[in-house]
């Protein structure tokens, strides 16, 4: 790859990193170096991957959630994004619930289930009443 290419691959995950984190910080040298490794590791998209995983498990904790997702945690120290890979693309394949299913959740109600069962009785008053409805259908039309 030429210069060129290699500055805008470096320019392009420190962005998404930015867009992500929601920080901002200017890609310094020192970081260049760092994002160039990272680059040849990873794909541009496993940087949201990882730091939507890590915003669901620690969305009760501000605290703990900023320093996962401190730059030299996450990024320079690679082994940190390499072990949460994985578990964070396992949580990713997982069925999303339906927006009816979060709805109701967000209220705090299960999905009713109905009971479509019948006793013997309504089974022998529906099929009268069908046999009814033929003869009628039957004289009348």
């Amino acid at each position: 790859m030429s210069k060129m290419e290699d500055d805008a691959i470096v320019q392009a995950y420190h962005a998404e990193y930015c867009r992500q984190t929601g920080r901002e910080m200017p890609c310094s040298i020192s970081l260049y170096y760092h994002w160039g490794l990272f680059a040849r590791e990873f794909k541009q998209e496993d940087i949201k991957t990882v730091v939507d995983h890590l915003k669901k498990i620690y969305v009760g904790n501000p605290s703990i959630l900023r320093s996962c997702l401190r730059w030299s945690w996450l990024v320079q120290e690679r082994s940190h994004f390499r072990d949460l890979l994985p578990e964070a693309k396992a949580e990713a394949r997982k069925k999303q619930p339906s927006e009816k299913e979060r709805f109701l959740a967000s209220i705090d109600k299960q999905v009713p289930v109905v009971d479509n069962t019948q006793t013997a009785a309504q089974v022998l008053e529906r099929t009268k009443l069908a046999e009814k409805l033929e003869q009628w259908k039957k004289e009348n039309l």
